[in-house]
């Protein structure tokens, strides 16, 4: 499970969000937890590209 972490983590710092999207979707957590992930990170897309730009 770390390892998916660290590969979602390269895929945000590579400007991947619809990836990490995708694959947050094709995980087998309960649906709930995906739509809470997936919702965060469409809702603070900017902010998280923001902070990439800058560090």
């Amino acid at each position: 499970m770390q390892e998916w972490f660290e590969e979602q983590k390269e895929l945000l710092m590579e400007s991947e969000l619809e990836q990490v999207i995708e694959n947050i979707g094709l995980t087998k957590s309960q649906s709930s937890e995906k739509e809470k992930l997936i919702n965060y990170h469409q809702t603070n897309i900017e902010r998280i590209f923001h902070e990439q730009t800058v560090a």
